[in-house]
């Protein structure tokens, strides 16, 4: 959950498609463990009556984890990065780059087999000596996934062997320099992280959607949208979520990735699509918006774009409520009107000098126009509306009003516009996907918003 430990992450990184699919078969071990836990019963059948806790169990398996369990992990990793150990089995864990806690669970059958049994000697320890406990079963096995030391040992393979416990590394001379510096540092809570270049200020679709995010199942927020039936049984926990999120959730980090030395962060309003048709609730949505663009102006994003129901005209104008609202906003508020008409501008030569709009009166119409007529180029609009016209002209200056033509025929126009050949990267289905470029960084949630951001970046 990026919105949780982002400041506190040692790998500042994104999990891509390649990493996913690499650890896509992570849940082996827990399959792993599902036969080994009969096996473990049946030859310790004092382990099927335990109490649900007892605190004397936790001082044995701590030392039992320092004396033991920790040493020789360190030991037996190290061999794992012997050349023939690591180039036949270790290796694999090691090719992903970023470290989650799936990541642990992503290693050969062998290296799993170690670990259990290494892992399990604290708890069978305490259980023979009478201390056993369900608590400590879980609470032991759980604390690894909230541990950032071995971390590290992703970025120099060569240090930080031991699970969480740097004695043995400084004993053996394998300690990471940077381990206490970093330490401190993310301790803290002030690794404020790289400022975002771009933020996407999205929302939630419907109760479907929200199920599909990075945290909730990253293996399907890989995969295009699709309704599975298996997973109706909790939908109504994810409904009750959105509900309490509507009451006490800020808008959040959902997603980043890179793009040619620039950051890209997807900023998400804890709403869904039909609360914005709620009257009572447009006051809240606005609220939340407003307070992320100024979260995004004092922090000193560059560009941040109202994604879909967060741009509405009824909502707010497209944003135009916020920056009249804040005329001194550094960052740029936009949508996806205005970059599609900046596209389109773009590809305009400069020594054009009538242009032939179609649709003129749209809000898509009505950008290109008014900024043709500032270059004092003759736009023939086509629109059935005298009066939709009549408004848009009044929005030009005086010196520049004389440029904007209303027409109601096609035959107004010397030339018909070509027509654009298909392009290849792009596929329409439900809905448009565009190619992704290869050189992204980071990127591992399949959703339709990416290929527009990839485009916001270049036109920036």
């Amino acid at each position: 959950m990026y919105f949780l430990n982002r400041n506190r992450r040692i790998l500042q990184g994104g999990v891509d498609f390649n990493q996913i699919d690499k650890e896509w078969d992570w849940d082996n071990f827990l399959i792993l463990q599902a036969l080994i836990t009969p096996l473990v019963l049946y030859v310790f059948p004092f382990l099927r009556n335990l109490h649900a806790w007892n605190a004397n169990g936790l001082f044995i398996a701590l030392a039992l984890h320092v004396g033991v369990s920790e040493p020789l992990y360190y030991w037996v990793h190290k061999k794992f990065h012997d050349h023939y150990l690591y180039t036949h089995y270790h290796s694999f864990h090691h090719s992903s780059p970023v470290p989650q806690s799936f990541t642990a669970a992503n290693a050969t059958p062998l290296e799993h087999l170690v670990l259990t049994a290494i892992t399990g000697i604290p708890i069978l320890g305490a259980s023979l000596m009478g201390y056993g406990s369900l608590g400590l079963i879980y609470g032991y096995l759980l604390c690894f996934d909230f541990l950032r030391y071995h971390s590290l040992h992703h970025s120099d393979k060569d240090t930080n062997f031991c699970l969480f416990m740097p004695l043995f590394d400084a004993l053996g001379n394998t300690l990471n320099a940077n381990s206490w510096q970093l330490h401190r540092k993310l301790s803290s809570g002030k690794n404020n992280g790289r400022v975002p270049d771009f933020v996407f200020l999205a929302h939630g679709v419907d109760v479907g959607s929200a199920l599909h995010v990075q945290f909730v199942f990253r293996s399907f927020a890989s995969l295009p949208f699709s309704t599975r039936i298996f997973m109706l049984p909790i939908w109504p926990g994810a409904l009750t979520v959105i509900l309490a999120m509507w009451i006490w959730s800020k808008t959040f980090l959902i997603s980043f990735y890179n793009l040619r030395g620039r950051l890209h962060q997807t900023w998400v309003v804890p709403r869904c699509g039909f609360q914005y048709f709620l009257p009572f609730a447009t006051k809240g949505i606005n609220k939340q918006i407003e307070e992320a663009i100024l979260r995004a102006d004092r922090i000193g994003v560059e560009v941040i774009s109202l994604a879909a129901l967060n741009k509405n005209e009824s909502l707010n104008g497209g944003g135009k409520l916020f920056v009249e609202k804040h005329p001194k906003l550094r960052v740029r508020v936009v949508h996806g009107n205005t970059l599609t008409a900046a596209v389109i501008l773009n590809e305009i030569p400069q020594h054009v000098g009538e242009v032939f709009l179609s649709g003129a009166t749209s809000k898509l119409g009505r950008a290109i126009a008014l900024y043709l007529c500032r270059r004092k180029v003759r736009v023939l609009m086509l629109s059935g509306s005298r009066d939709r016209f009549e408004r848009i002209k009044k929005e030009a200056s005086p010196e520049h009003q004389s440029y904007l033509v209303h027409v109601t025929k096609y035959q107004a126009a010397q030339h018909f516009p070509p027509i654009l050949a298909f392009r290849r990267d792009c596929t329409y289905g439900d809905l448009a996907a565009m190619r992704v470029p290869d050189d992204v960084e980071g990127l591992g949630c399949c959703e339709v918003m990416h290929s527009h951001r990839a485009l916001i970046n270049q036109l920036d």
